[in-house]
């Protein structure tokens, strides 16, 4: 059998190793990575050898594949045409590869940049023709149990929210950190984890700002709808709610129907559009809220963004009233591995995530942390809705 080098131990080889390699393994008898860093050279990341110099150009000589796995995929690639290798690249990456993780799970021979090698560009050819069927089959599959669920919900009157009181003045905590002091307790828990997270917030914060349309949670998201719904059944009395990554529109969508005057919105991000409810800057890790201030708390496809999930989750569990409710919209993965950012070869799964949540080790947690599961929907494209009650 063959060997297999990656050229690249960045972020993108990172993914490669945690999304791709388990795919592939079987195919190769030993599997390196190279870097041009000679900081990396001759030490184990993401639980591969980084060749040195002299051990790569002695074994790329040998019968062996080639991953490029780094936006300046150019660069290496005439690097290998120089050096007369280039018919051993299987396979390109950047970060324009992992947008679709269905391409990534079905075939691995993926061109990210666009490089033309004919035989992976059909691939990529019918792989999108595929996608594109699908996104039409789905558009036509929406008289389906969702729509069934938010018509029945709206028939039922639940958004009344009749028993509307005057509620207790929420307070913050005496000294709340700021964001860059939160920033800093984040790097000096988790150096590694932390260099890695801030890459993949700035890959997210840039293609939401750009394009704020690809957010699951605007008003064409029919999902948003369904989630919406779900709340509804939760949402028995009104009180104050926490919206974790509420976003930079205007109103989530989820929560239009939510009397707006108890809606307690934090993100990261400013808004571009001044939100209608009250907003604090933050992160889910550092809530600058005294104890049981709160009635409820969403996390709409926020969670899995979190560096320090559970303290994340210690810090809801605090904010949260007794047999308060966490209401969790989370998509789930195969992947069963648990997350831990406190590891030394922690790494990316895809270019905006260092994890996504899976059953198996999720649930576990969640107990741990005094959460009592009240509900769960699945719907048919894996998105995953939780309803979990504080338990003291």
């Amino acid at each position: 059998m063959e060997k297999l080098i990656i050229l690249g131990a960045g972020l993108i080889g990172g993914i490669v190793a945690k999304s791709i390699l388990p795919n592939i393994s079987d195919e190769f008898s030993d599997i390196y990575f190279f870097d041009n860093d000679i900081s990396k050279q001759g030490k184990n990341i993401y639980g591969y050898y980084v060749l040195k110099d002299t051990e790569y150009y002695e074994l790329h000589k040998q019968d062996c594949s080639l991953i490029i796995a780094t936006d300046f995929w150019r660069e290496i690639f005439n690097e290998c045409k120089k050096l007369g290798i280039e018919q051993k690249i299987i396979a390109i990456f950047d970060k324009y590869s992992f947008n679709n993780p269905t391409l990534i799970n079905c075939n691995y021979k993926v061109m990210g940049g666009g490089y033309n090698f004919t035989c992976i560009q059909k691939q990529i050819d019918d792989m999108s023709l595929k996608i594109e069927r699908l996104e039409k089959s789905i558009s036509r599959l929406w008289n389906s149990e969702e729509e069934m669920l938010i018509n029945n919900l709206s028939i039922s009157g639940i958004h009344n929210f009749s028993n509307k009181s005057q509620l207790p003045k929420l307070e913050m905590l005496d000294n709340p950190l700021s964001m860059e002091e939160v920033m800093e307790e984040l790097e000096r828990k988790v150096p590694k984890a932390y260099k890695i997270w801030k890459q993949l917030f700035e890959n997210g914060k840039q293609v939401y700002i750009e394009d704020p349309s690809n957010n699951l949670i605007v008003d064409e998201s029919i999902w948003a709808e369904t989630f919406d719904a779900f709340g509804s059944l939760n949402w028995k009395k009104t009180g104050w709610l926490l919206d974790i990554g509420c976003g930079i529109q205007e109103i989530p969508s989820y929560l239009k129907k939510y009397p707006i005057e108890y809606i307690v919105g934090m993100d990261p991000l400013l808004p571009v559009k001044k939100h209608p409810f009250y907003f604090v800057q933050g992160i889910a890790e550092y809530i600058p809220f005294k104890d049981e201030s709160f009635d409820y708390v969403t996390s709409v496809t926020s969670l899995d963004h979190v560096l320090l999930l559970d303290k994340a989750l210690e810090e809801i569990h605090r904010v949260l009233k007794k047999d308060g409710k966490l209401l969790l919209w989370v998509g789930e993965t195969e992947n069963t591995e648990v997350y831990n950012p406190y590891r030394e070869d922690v790494a990316p799964v895809d270019m905006y995530h260092l994890f996504h949540v899976h059953p198996s080790w999720f649930e576990p947690l969640m107990k741990k942390c005094s959460f009592v599961k009240e509900s769960h929907y699945q719907d048919r494209w894996g998105n995953h809705f939780y309803a979990y009650r504080k338990n003291q």
